[in-house]
C-alpha cells in the first residue's frame, strides 16, 4: 500500500510528514489514547499551519472519532476469512463427497446400499430366528 509523501502510514512515526499530517495524526492519537488536549494541539501546530484550516480538521476528526466505533467481527467470519486467506478451505464430509469423481459416488452409493440391505437382511433373520425358538420352546412345552 502507498502512502502520500512516502510515509509508511503510521500514525507514531512523524518523521519527514508535513506539518498538516503530523497534525491530523497528534489529534487522532489525542483522541485515540484519551489523552491529550485538543485545544493546546491546535496552539502547538498554529505557527505551521492555517489555525481555520486546524480547527476544521480537528471538527473533522472528532465527529469521524464518534461515529466509527470499532467492530469485533464474528467467529464464524473470522474462521471463514482464515479459510479463505491460508488457502485450502476445510470440508464437511458432504462437501468431500461433492467433489468426487462420478464413479467414485456410484461406488459409494452402491455400498452403502449393499450394507444397508445386509443389516437388514441380518435383522430380519435375527427376528425369524428368535420367532423359531420361542416356536419351538412352546412346541417342547406343550408335549
Amino acid at each position: 500500500m502507498s502512502y502520500p509523501s512516502g510515509t509508511n502510514g503510521s500514525s507514531s512515526s512523524n518523521g519527514g510528514n508535513t506539518p498538516i499530517e503530523q497534525f491530523v495524526s497528534a489529534v487522532t492519537d489525542a483522541l485515540h489514547s484519551g489523552k491529550g488536549n485538543l485545544d493546546s494541539l491546535v496552539e502547538h501546530y498554529a505557527t505551521s499551519i492555517n489555525t481555520d484550516e486546524a480547527n476544521q480538521l480537528l471538527s473533522l476528526i472528532q465527529r469521524l472519532y464518534a461515529v466509527l466505533v470499532p467492530v469485533k467481527p464474528s467467529r464464524r467470519f473470522s474462521a471463514r476469512l482464515k479459510q479463505d486467506l491460508m488457502g485450502q478451505p476445510e470440508r464437511t464430509m458432504i462437501e468431500r463427497i461433492r467433489y468426487l469423481p462420478p464413479r467414485v459416488q456410484i461406488a459409494a452409493g452402491v455400498a452403502v446400499v449393499a450394507g444397508l440391505m445386509i443389516l437388514a437382511r441380518r435383522r430380519v433373520a435375527s427376528v425369524t430366528d428368535a420367532a423359531d425358538v420361542a416356536v419351538s420352546t412352546d412346541v417342547v412345552a406343550a408335549s
